[in-house]
């Protein structure tokens, strides 16, 4: 996003950057090419990365109740988008990221956005799973 006002030009950049990266080098890196065009950093904003290792607890039980529904095969991944999970402490993204063998209606985000009741009533069952598992560990 960018405006201008008053003959000053705000922008707004959105950076999604790779959970082992450098944060501050990134910052650091950032402001000196803004600085070498003429700009300046004066507000920042970051939210670092939400990730938790494939290898942790939580995910072997998120991925044995959801492969109870599925079938095995399946395999944590790490998304490019933010997340309510960053905001809460030993917290992961878990969500209905079912592939629809044939989609009836917009993906996710679209504007006809929507999704099989048998793929919700396969998440609650997942859900219920993880959720008790879970609660186990801690």
């Amino acid at each position: 996003m960018a405006r201008l006002d008053g003959g000053v030009l705000t922008q707004n950049i959105n950076v999604r950057y790779c959970v082992r990266a450098d944060q501050a080098a990134l910052i650091r890196r950032l402001k000196a090419r803004c600085s070498a065009g003429g700009f300046a950093v004066e507000r920042l904003h970051n939210d670092p990365p939400c990730y938790t290792p494939p290898q942790h607890p939580a995910i072997a039980e998120l991925l044995r109740a959801y492969e109870a529904v599925y079938g095995g095969g399946a395999e944590p991944y790490v998304m490019g988008g933010g997340t309510y999970a960053r905001k809460l402490k030993n917290a992961v993204g878990f969500g209905p990221g079912v592939p629809d063998p044939a989609p009836l209606y917009g993906g996710g985000h679209q504007p006809n956005e929507g999704v099989r009741i048998q793929l919700l009533t396969n998440m609650i069952e997942i859900y219920a799973d993880a959720l008790q598992a879970i609660d186990r560990l801690v």
